[in-house]
């Protein structure tokens, strides 16, 4: 390139430079924003605190609920493998005991129901010939003036029980058959009804916190049958039945294909190989709420994740869950008390500052926990079970305070989509309130402190430094 031609160049750009410096802020070509930033902008403008209240406030909670759904999607989806396999053991472990008590069955009470039969034996009783009985019964009947034709004609052998072997010992294979049947089915229905109990009424061991098992048409027909039934002994019983059908298609498969192995090893294998939870699926809501209570710190403690996978989402997107929760529960709070302060400082100034004020946010907290209360209302009732006003209010306590003893919890079964942002929303709103409350009551301590101590405490802020 030539000289003359990166002299020209390079004046061209100093020109360009000195323009852009030249130009004032309103001599600028202004940014191209679109019609709907315009509207919001403008309403923002016209109504700043219902913004401040929707933008600060509302929709960082639902972003707080939306994370909860995905979060706990992800750990259901991690954890419902795990829970398969604790359901499935703990019911091969159930049908091994009810094959191990008819085993028992079998082996002990054999010769007792022989025993029985034979002591219960009764001879068949008929006419038995007698010369001697015969003889004295005619003599008799001729010396009473009959004639030997009709003395012969009259005579009535004697009734005696007789001896038949063959009868005896089919008489005895009959009573022992007819025993063991229906013996084997008391036992059965005993071991159906123990198996039924157990099943429907381990909550530790057959759980239902990952997975829903029983869609809406299994769970309308079982109400018809059992009104009193919850939703997890619904899920346990369609779950039971199904495996229950499993074992049975397979022993009558294994017993065709596997001719060499025992009916105690067909019936054991069956057993390993029956599957029960292929109607499952995932609990976005159950998994929605658990990550809720482990975001707000409650933890009821009435579900814990087990896998590896579980586990590592709770080291990592749990931690940071509950970060974004107490920046928003906290930003919250603090224009909800902002707001609030604006609009009564001119009406009832009392209410904004002082043990007035504090006394007022304690109310709030308190009245709101009876809305909480009624919402665990309604989750239980889906449930089928009844929850009175004071348990209620009590979990809604525990709950907004973080306690979370865990004697009352959101049943993950009940849950839907729309009841988990009433839920979250509800409780959220309980901790902004109870946060303002804390917030003035603690302003009003300190403003009870004397000036002397917060001059000991500088003096001891200057001594330090």
């Amino acid at each position: 390139m030539h000289d003359h031609e990166i002299d020209n160049s390079e004046g061209c750009i100093e020109k360009m430079q000195t323009q852009a410096i030249d130009k004032t802020p309103s001599q600028r070509p202004p940014l191209k924003t679109s019609n709907s930033v315009k509207v919001i902008k403008s309403v923002a403008v016209r109504y700043p605190n219902t913004a401040a209240i929707c933008c600060l406030i509302l929709l960082p909670m639902l972003f707080l609920i939306g994370v909860s759904f995905l979060s706990g999607f992800i750990l259901a989806t991690l954890e419902i493998d795990q829970e398969v396999e604790s359901n499935q053991e703990f019911l091969r472990q159930q049908y091994y005991m009810a094959a191990d008590v008819y085993a028992f069955h079998d082996v002990h009470d054999a010769d007792k129901n022989n025993a029985e039969c034979f002591s219960n034996y009764t001879a068949p009783v008929g006419p038995s010939f007698d010369r001697s009985h015969m003889s004295a019964n005619i003599e008799a009947c001729i010396s009473s003036g009959q004639s030997t034709a009709e003395c012969f004609t009259n005579y009535n052998a004697p009734v005696r029980p007789s001896f038949n072997r063959s009868h005896i010992i089919a008489h005895t294979d009959t009573c022992i058959m007819s025993f063991q049947n229906d013996t084997q089915n008391e036992l059965y229905e005993l071991v159906s009804k123990m198996l039924t109990t157990q099943i429907l009424n381990s909550p530790a061991e057959l759980s239902f916190n990952w997975m829903i098992c029983a869609n809406s048409d299994v769970i309308e027909k079982s109400r018809r049958s059992k009104p009193d039934w919850t939703l997890r002994q619904i899920n346990a019983d369609h779950v039971n039945s199904k495996f229950h059908q499993s074992i049975v298609s397979l022993l009558s498969s294994y017993t065709e294909t596997k001719q060499s192995l025992s009916y105690e090893e067909v019936f054991s294998l069956a057993v390993k190989n029956a599957r029960g939870h292929d109607d499952c699926k995932v609990n976005t809501s159950g998994g929605a709420i658990f990550w809720f209570t482990i975001m707000t710190t409650i933890g009821y403690g009435n579900i814990a994740p087990v896998s590896v996978g579980g586990r590592a989402c709770i080291y990592i997107l749990g931690f940071l869950s509950v970060l974004l929760f107490t920046a928003v529960t906290g930003e919250a709070a603090f224009v909800s008390l902002v707001l609030f302060d604006k609009c009564v400082s001119k009406r009832v100034p009392r209410l904004k500052e002082g043990l007035t004020a504090a006394i007022f946010w304690c109310f709030c907290y308190f009245i709101w926990n009876f809305i909480i209360g009624a919402n665990i209302i309604i989750l239980y009732k889906k449930n089928y079970v009844n929850l009175d006003l004071g348990d209620a209010y009590w979990f809604a306590y525990i709950t907004t305070t973080t306690i979370g003893f865990g004697d009352y919890y959101p049943p993950p079964l009940s849950l839907h989509w729309y009841s988990i942002f009433v839920f979250s929303g509800t409780v959220l709103i309980g901790f902004v309130l109870l946060a303002n409350f804390a917030l003035k009551f603690t302003t009003y301590i300190i403003s009870l402190i004397p000036e002397k101590a917060f001059k000991i405490k500088n003096r001891f802020e200057d001594l330090a430094e």
